[in-house]
């Protein structure tokens, strides 16, 4: 094996390695409060909206490069947990607003927190 080859093997071996590291941190609870948690992934939807709300369900799909079918059952998971209400758009029948709960926007501080005190440690 040459030089080049071990050195692309060697690079998608680690690749691979952050994929799935970055995978098993995206399915880690934080903690709300006592008994509410949210997944990184769904903390993640929850920073997107309230950054930029009221925003449409295809936005949202498009910020994070899903299709919308998944940014939906993303949205539903977490207005059945009472995160974020929907509502229609002013100017279309079709389009639907998502804005945060008073509990969503707990988990964004709680998200937000987290990362802060991940920052502390990663730094450390």
């Amino acid at each position: 094996m040459d030089d080049r080859e071990t050195f692309t093997l060697s690079t998608i071996r680690h690749l691979i390695r952050f994929v799935n590291l970055y995978a098993r941190s995206e399915a880690m609870p934080i903690r709300v409060e006592d008994g509410i948690a949210v997944t990184t992934r769904e903390a993640h939807a929850i920073q997107a909206i309230g950054d930029r709300a009221p925003i449409s369900v295809s936005k949202l799909a498009a910020h994070f490069g899903f299709t919308k079918s998944a940014a939906s059952q993303t949205v539903d998971r977490l207005k059945e947990k009472g995160f974020l209400e929907k509502a229609p758009a002013p100017h279309s029948n079709r389009e639907i607003h998502l804005t945060l709960t008073d509990l969503g926007w707990r988990a964004y501080r709680a998200h937000a927190q987290f990362h802060g005190e991940d920052r502390t440690r990663l730094l450390r």
